[in-house]
């Protein structure tokens, strides 16, 4: 063989080797290319996800305070509420003397106390304006009784043992209050019936 072609042979051999070489070049780069773009598009998703996630979370926190709150004040107005109605009716009842109905009420709380005793003396503790109506009252209990005007109330009396040992409450106050202790759990049920 002589030089030339020797030379020719050789430029063939590295045209083919550089194209070969190229080739796979190319291709490296387009498997790298598109590795990359793979890579890219998981990174990618990755932080969309990630980002939904935190915006998610974020939402459902500021759903759960809003509501929280909103329970709140919804809560603390049904409050309000009970204790307006309790107040409005503690005002009625500060008249309850002037009622046509108070004499009746007074002996029936009278007869409650005194029978809740069991005592056959007992002392009646009542406020002053009901003297001559606890008087009258007391004739007809059945025991004997000592009355002692030193109960400030809008009306009504407490009952106690001569001792003072045992005590029973039987004021217009003290009703409310028993009224307003046992009707809370139904007012409440009342007033949160619906709201979730």
């Amino acid at each position: 063989m002589d030089y030339e072609n020797l030379m020719k042979s050789m430029d063939s051999g590295a045209e083919d080797k550089i194209a070969e070489l190229t080739q796979r070049a190319r291709k490296t780069s387009e498997e790298i290319k598109s590795r990359a773009l793979a890579k890219a598009d998981e990174i990618k998703k990755l932080h969309m996800d990630s980002a939904l996630k935190a915006a998610m979370l974020e939402k459902n926190k500021s759903l759960y305070m809003a509501n929280s709150e909103a329970k709140k004040q919804i809560g603390n107005l049904k409050h309000e509420l009970f204790n307006e109605a309790f107040a409005r009716v503690h005002g009625r009842l500060a008249s309850v003397r002037e009622s046509g109905y108070y004499e009746d009420s007074f002996r029936r709380m009278a007869e409650e106390a005194v029978l809740a005793l069991g005592e056959s003396e007992v002392i009646l503790h009542i406020d002053k304006k009901d003297a001559d109506l606890c008087r009258k009252v007391a004739d007809g209990l059945g025991v004997r009784c000592e009355i002692i005007a030193d109960n400030d109330c809008m009306g009504g009396l407490i009952v106690t043992t001569k001792d003072g040992k045992v005590v029973v409450y039987n004021t217009v106050e003290s009703r409310l209050e028993n009224a307003r202790r046992r009707r809370r759990l139904e007012i409440f049920n009342m007033l949160y019936s619906g709201s979730g």
